[in-house]
């Protein structure tokens, strides 16, 4: 169960250099470095997105992990079935995605949800960042408090749910410009290269492409 946020917080914020690459899966209709906008009527949400500011404006919101099969497990292998006899993916369903390397212009400050940082928050991995999809509503109410609590950062770490030897970032839209982020290496996950990336870490996964 993940508790409410408390009224004050003090999170742990660290460093992550200007040269430091991160991957990113995006649609191929939006672009590598554009932001998720959100909806006003809600739409789909993720584990820390979306939410609204103090000015009751939506957070726009950028995903990200520091290497490529987290980057995938993260949002691909989350289309598979959560079936422990029988984990898929059709070819289908990957077919409008792409991978990429993106790089900031600055260093990025973020909140640190993982190690040190999340025994400061008083929480466990299964009280935020490893909980299932159910608890949203409520992870995305830490998100939105973390926000506040910190408005000097650019984002959130932590540690993937999916592939738990890596970290994954979220950007906040109203703090990063998208001018200040460029985007190298874009691989179709259909098709040569992009699609076995896809197959790798399906195969670490257990998932079976069909």
């Amino acid at each position: 169960m993940v508790p409410d946020p408390p009224r004050k917080l003090a999170p742990h914020v660290v460093t992550w250099l200007a040269e430091r690459p991160f991957h990113r899966v995006f649609r191929l209709e939006h672009g590598a470095t554009r932001f998720n906008p959100g909806s006003p009527n809600g739409g789909v949400r993720g584990r820390f997105h979306f939410f609204r500011d103090a000015n009751e404006q939506i957070v726009s919101s950028l995903y990200g992990a520091e290497v490529q099969d987290a980057a995938i497990a993260e949002t691909i292998l989350q289309l598979s079935p959560q079936h422990r006899h029988q984990r898929s993916l059709r070819p289908a369903r990957f077919k409008a995605f792409a991978i990429a390397s993106i790089t900031v212009a600055h260093d990025l400050r973020l909140i640190e949800l993982c190690g040190s940082g999340l025994q400061k928050l008083r929480l466990l991995p299964e009280e935020l960042t490893s909980t299932s999809p159910s608890e949203y509503s409520r992870t995305i109410a830490w998100a939105k408090a973390l926000h506040h609590a910190a408005p000097d950062a650019h984002g959130l770490l932590w540690v993937s749910h999916q592939f738990n030897t890596s970290k994954v970032l979220m950007l906040f839209g109203d703090r990063v410009d998208e001018k200040n982020l460029a985007a190298e290496t874009i691989l179709h996950l259909s098709v040569g290269r992009g699609r076995k990336l896809v197959e790798h870490a399906a195969n670490r996964a257990g998932i079976t492409i069909l």
